[in-house]
């Protein structure tokens, strides 16, 4: 499971700290404080006065990987929750980069993916 962000840039904090002398502590979240303003993830600093603005930022491994994520996760996401627990064994679903096309019937797809899994229970 991917970690989210707050937790991605407390680890960073963590292993920051460990490779030198100051402790940096997370003082502050100012993008959550004021999310109508441009702001830095998180705000740490030290008991010495030192600090640090952490901006988490991440990088598409390839053109419009954001676009095709969202279309993933808008048809596919909840089943991810839902069979989660719907099997006895490992089942693994591979959905290929840009396998989930403009215009397909996703949704009646993903129905039938639902009623995929109440088959197999019955098997």
């Amino acid at each position: 499971m991917a970690l989210d962000q707050d937790e991605v840039i407390r680890q960073f904090i963590k292993q920051y700290n460990s490779c030198q002398d100051a402790q940096f502590t997370i003082t502050r979240w100012p993008d959550k404080e004021e999310r109508n303003q441009k702001a830095c993830d998180a705000y740490a600093e030290t008991g010495a006065g030192r600090t640090l603005a952490i901006e988490h930022t991440h990088i598409e491994t390839f053109k419009l990987q954001k676009k095709d994520s969202a279309r993933f996760e808008k048809v596919c996401g909840v089943l991810e929750t839902e069979l989660r627990a719907a099997f006895p064994y490992d089942v693994t679903l591979i959905i290929p980069t840009f396998g989930i096309q403009k215009r397909t019937d996703w949704n009646g797809i993903r129905d039938t993916l639902r009623a995929w899994r109440g088959i197999i229970f019955r098997c």
